[in-house]
């Protein structure tokens, strides 16, 4: 009977204790991925100095652009687009204006600008293996020869603007000196390879390692798997020991020092990813649509699917660039301006907020 009296006395005081208990707050809201505001400007075909009233190939005025690529020069003010009827259009950023045209001859075009916007690579389907360096500012071809025996489909200068890696179809990723053609490295296995910001290593992916080399010897530092698929795309920032690695249907951001795995971005084929220039954020382009990361695979905010996700962050932080989904142009963000649109605002030790 004392027990019973016990248990009855403990049900009345855990009841009034209950009656005095505010309720419990809701739970708080899922988060949502703010979409991209509308993009600053838009950059268009026009006439541009040095087309000498030449014909338009597959692209007449108000057809589809047809780009391949999207690259800036070291400060963000220019920009080169190439498409994929062997042209390329180099325009000043801010000022929204076509400065000059390339016929490269090249078929679809790769282009690639160096860190101070003075030299153009090219590469494309045409003719076979074949990479010309120019002059922009007169529009000079300075030097052509041989890449990797494949359809070229990435091109980056080093940030000394001397050496390119080039990344070609179906061939191993290689290093060339600019100025003398000169194979200066091969990555047996590699398809895809980023310098370093100082420039003292390059980071190669291929189907299965990720591999760090040291760019005065060529020699390798580290190597970790890359695996499940094949890559599609791929960042790297090895000043913070971290990679990126698209397939066609996953992509992953994993440590350079054992290949693990610290997050997942999305789902789909992924064709851009670059990290911003502190590296606390990825942007990406997975399955057509762009979108801004941080590190632990939180998403911000995403834009509508785009042209393939054709897209390029300027190595300054000021521009993000994406071919426009009516593949009518390339529209242009101020990223300090987007990202304040997405809920991020300046602090913290990298720059950004993180959870």
């Amino acid at each position: 009977m004392k027990a019973i009296v016990l248990i009855l006395a403990a049900v009345t005081l855990a009841a009034a204790s209950d009656r005095q208990r505010p309720p419990a707050p809701p739970p708080p809201p899922p988060e949502t991925v703010k979409p991209f505001p509308k993009p600053d400007f838009v950059l268009r075909e026009t006439d541009a100095p040095g087309r000498k009233g030449k014909s338009r190939n597959a692209g007449e005025r108000g057809a589809e652009y047809g780009l391949d690529s999207i690259a800036f020069s070291g400060d963000g003010k220019t920009v080169a687009l190439g498409t994929d009827f062997g042209r390329v259009d180099l325009w000043d950023t801010a000022a929204r204006k076509e400065l000059r045209t390339l016929d490269t001859h090249q078929g679809a075009t790769i282009a690639a600008l160096s860190p101070n916007g003075e030299l153009l690579a090219t590469g494309g389907d045409e003719p076979a293996y074949t990479i010309v360096i120019w002059e922009t500012a007169l529009g000079k071809r300075l030097k052509q020869f041989k890449g990797p025996a494949g359809t070229v489909d990435d091109l980056r200068f080093d940030p000394s603007g001397t050496r390119l890696d080039v990344g070609a179809n179906g061939a191993d990723n290689s290093v060339f000196d600019v100025f003398t053609g000169q194979l200066l490295a091969k990555f047996p296995g590699a398809r895809f390879g980023r310098f370093s910001l100082d420039g003292s290593s390059l980071v190669t992916a291929g189907a299965s390692r990720i591999i760090i080399w040291n760019t005065s010897d060529w020699m390798p530092v580290n190597s970790v798997p890359s695996g499940p698929d094949y890559p599609a795309a791929f960042a790297a920032f090895p000043e913070g020991g971290l990679a990126v690695v698209g397939g066609p249907k996953l992509t992953r951001v994993v440590r350079l020092n054992t290949g693990h795995e610290v997050a997942r971005l999305g789902a789909g084929l992924a064709a851009f990813i670059a990290f911003n220039r502190d590296g606390s954020l990825i942007f990406a382009g997975i399955d057509a649509a762009i979108g801004i990361w941080d590190t632990n695979g939180k998403q911000y905010c995403s834009a509508p699917k785009s042209s393939n996700a054709i897209a390029a962050l300027s190595p300054d932080d000021h521009w993000l660039a994406v071919a426009a989904a009516s593949q009518t142009g390339v529209e242009v963000w101020d990223v300090q301006r987007l990202l304040a649109a997405c809920g991020m605002a300046r602090g913290g030790a990298s720059g950004f907020p993180s959870d």
